[in-house]
């Protein structure tokens, strides 16, 4: 019982801790109820880091206290942003940049374990570039 106790708890400080990175990088409230572009922006950043961790769309509604419609809304209309905003992508990249740092420097399992941090990082320097350019 305490092993998921544990497990739980460390969940949870992870969540939160990609929350209070989302609202730090953007500078709007992830579980505030009005409809502002930047909030409304904040929720699908979060959202999509989310689900780069592997949570389920439901399990992502909950932590968000939104309906799973919500979450897949967030989901699907992100990709859209993602193509077309550069300041929404540039927020993006930094919220994962901020993730992936703060998860390697406190030494626990990282979050997006399909890349090492080394390539991504020439990912993100690349996708910069390309931005600027």
């Amino acid at each position: 019982m305490e092993s998921k106790q544990s497990s739980f708890t460390e969940e949870r400080k992870k969540i939160d801790g990609l929350r209070n990175i989302v609202e730090l990088v953007t500078g709007e409230r992830i579980l505030s109820t009005t409809r502002y572009r930047g909030e409304v922006e904040a929720r699908m950043i979060f959202t999509s880091l989310l689900k780069d961790t592997g949570m389920h769309v439901e399990s992502i509604a909950l932590n968000m206290k939104k309906s799973r419609y919500a979450a897949e809304y967030y989901l699907k209309k992100f990709n859209d942003l993602v193509e077309l905003d550069s300041n929404f992508k540039s927020s993006y990249l930094k919220c994962k940049e901020m993730a992936v740092g703060r998860l390697v420097q406190e030494r626990l399992r990282p979050i997006y374990n399909f890349i090492t941090e080394k390539e991504w990082m020439e990912d993100s320097n690349r996708k910069e570039i390309e931005l600027q350019g």
